[in-house]
């Protein structure tokens, strides 16, 4: 009787704020395909754009994806060397996805639906690695504020931006 379940559209606020909260679970999600020991993560955040309510939800679904595979940075903190960060940190962003560069309504129209896209196709656009151990970080990716202006309905104002 005292349980209670939050539910909030993809079209909403609090839809497209939860998603982007989510940009963190991207990273790790992808780390853990590749292989490696999420034990060695000691923390990480994320930060991500929150982008425009769309009219539906399965616009809001795209739009909220490419808030994260074109506008979202991932740092993590973790207890491993410099060579094993180094390799992995190249593999995680979205630039590594196989249609990367097209805002997810393009790729549902290709694929017929969300969910027939490889899992590798939803990482954040920048993934950044610190060492606890040496001190050094290391960071792979872009942001693409021109593909998130296509996807938001906006104007571009200029090319990608190298972070």
């Amino acid at each position: 009787e005292n349980l209670y379940i939050l539910v909030a559209p993809t079209a909403s606020l609090a839809g497209t704020v939860q998603i982007a909260a989510r940009a963190l679970e991207t990273a790790l999600f992808k780390l853990r395909r590749l292989g490696y020991d999420l034990g060695k993560v000691v923390s990480g955040s994320g930060l991500c754009p929150i982008s425009p309510v769309a009219p539906s939800s399965l616009a809001g679904l795209g739009r909220t994806n490419d808030a994260i595979s074109y506008g979202a940075t991932v740092h993590c903190h973790l207890l491993d060397g410099d060579e094993s960060i180094e390799r992995t940190v190249q593999k995680v962003p979205a630039c590594t996805a196989p249609a990367y560069g097209q805002p997810y309504m393009e790729l549902k129209e290709s694929h017929n639906n969300f969910f027939n896209l490889s899992p590798d196709q939803f990482n954040p656009a920048i993934m950044r690695m610190s060492s606890l151990e040496s001190g050094h970080s290391y960071q792979a990716g872009v942001l693409r504020r021109d593909v998130l202006a296509r996807s938001f309905g906006l104007d571009p104002g200029g090319p990608a931006e190298e972070a």
